[in-house]
């Protein structure tokens, strides 16, 4: 059998199924996509058929969902998805970028998009339905 284990149905425990909404961290809420299951399963499924320090793969990752869970459990998450939007969601879960670097991008910003100088008042009146006067500068500069 090797390094691998075969697990059968009846020995599952339901015990993930009784997590209340939103259970986890709040990275596990950035996003909602069909198809996807509850961050307590995967929980359920790395705690118990892994071990700290080993690789967890999940091919299908979508939002990220397993290796995120992997990840906050001492294991190395990696995942994998067909879909650009499912590998952007995954690496930005596994690999978050440091408060400092947002806070700079955010500072940068700021100084860089300053909408006083932009007039919105010659947008198409069916856009600016939409949006208020400074929201549209905003999106001018």
């Amino acid at each position: 059998m090797g390094k691998y284990r075969y697990i059968l149905s009846y020995g599952i425990s339901d015990s993930w199924k009784y997590a209340r909404d939103g259970w986890g961290i709040a990275l596990h809420r950035i996003c909602s996509r069909t198809g996807s299951f509850p961050p307590s399963l995967a929980h359920y499924f790395v705690v118990k058929y892994s071990r700290i320090g080993d690789v967890v793969l999940d091919p299908f990752s979508g939002k990220g969902t397993a290796p995120l869970e992997a990840c906050l459990n001492g294991r190395i998450g990696v995942g994998n998805d067909l879909s650009p939007e499912a590998y952007v969601l995954t690496r930005a879960k596994v690999r978050p970028v440091p408060r400092r670097r947002v806070l700079e991008w955010i500072d940068y910003a700021e100084r860089r998009l300053d909408p006083s100088g932009y007039d919105a008042s010659e947008v198409d009146d069916d856009v600016r339905a939409f949006y208020s006067n400074y929201t549209l500068r905003q999106i001018l500069a």
